[in-house]
């Protein structure tokens, strides 16, 4: 199994740095997605950041391959996604709910994703400010 960074935005256009940022794919709903396609792999660890250049209702995480072939719903919708969403709640297996968690983002923060596939955690970190656990001990962050 591997998992890949994903991300909602809002732009129509997905910012491409050094080609590791797939085409944004675009449904009927009004969430887009661009998706990284460097796997990561059990027995890693793993960081990347993002910074949000413009708009609103982000979603910054991971998923399995598998919910890249849900274009109908956000990566984090699936119980194979795992989100911090801008409005400062994490997103897993849900459209429209979760803990709080961190503080919100919005445009022009930094948000960085800390993907640790030996301890099983998950956790974020917006403009430098690191936050506790997202999530820990689920059999796909293993």
């Amino acid at each position: 199994m591997t998992l890949a960074p994903g991300g909602d935005i809002d732009d129509d256009e997905a910012y491409n740095s050094g080609g590791k940022l797939v085409v944004s794919q675009t449904s009927l709903y009004s969430f887009k997605c661009a998706f990284g396609n460097e796997p990561f792999y059990p027995g890693n660890r793993y960081m990347f950041e993002v910074l949000f250049r413009k708009g609103q209702n982000f979603k910054i995480g991971i998923c399995e391959e598998a919910c890249l072939r849900e274009p109908d719903q956000a990566f984090s919708d699936s119980t194979k996604g795992f989100a911090y969403y801008s409005n400062g709640q994490l997103r897993h297996g849900s459209k429209g709910s979760g803990s709080f968690y961190g503080e919100p983002f919005r445009a022009n923060d930094v948000v960085t994703c800390y993907v640790d596939l030996v301890d099983g955690l998950l956790f974020f970190a917006k403009n430098g400010d690191v936050y506790g656990d997202a999530f820990k001990g689920n059999p796909l962050l293993l």
